[in-house]
């Protein structure tokens, strides 16, 4: 299943003026980096937001899961899945994705292209 093409022009919407920040397709779904880093994408119709220490209690939060596209049963280390009715404001998607921003750690943040 390919990806929302909305949800991702959404992201870009509500990442308009965050320096450094891309998107391209990527493994089926679409992959939002800031300086080379992912830190969100988008999943089917989901928000996908890496949130690294901070996914166990955003994972308490209504319509999220952890991210196992594999169904595997061992989701990946902190990444976030938020089904539709999570980011359907867009104080909502916002919200999310400041949250994923801020937890790029410090040392990606400064990572500079040669």
């Amino acid at each position: 299943m390919a990806f929302d093409r909305a949800v991702a022009d959404r992201v870009h919407s509500a990442l308009a003026g965050t320096p450094g920040v891309t998107g391209k397709p990527l493994f089926g779904g679409y992959g939002v980096f800031r300086n080379g880093v992912m830190f969100a994408g988008v999943w089917r119709s989901s928000l996908l937001v890496k949130l690294y220490a901070g996914a166990a209690d955003a994972l308490l939060e209504p319509h999220t899961t952890g991210f196992d596209p594999m169904n595997t049963g061992r989701p990946m280390t902190g990444w976030v899945v938020v089904a539709p009715p999570g980011f359907a404001a867009e104080e909502q998607l916002a919200d999310w994705l400041t949250r994923a921003v801020d937890a790029i750690p410090r040392a990606a943040k400064r990572k500079k292209k040669k």
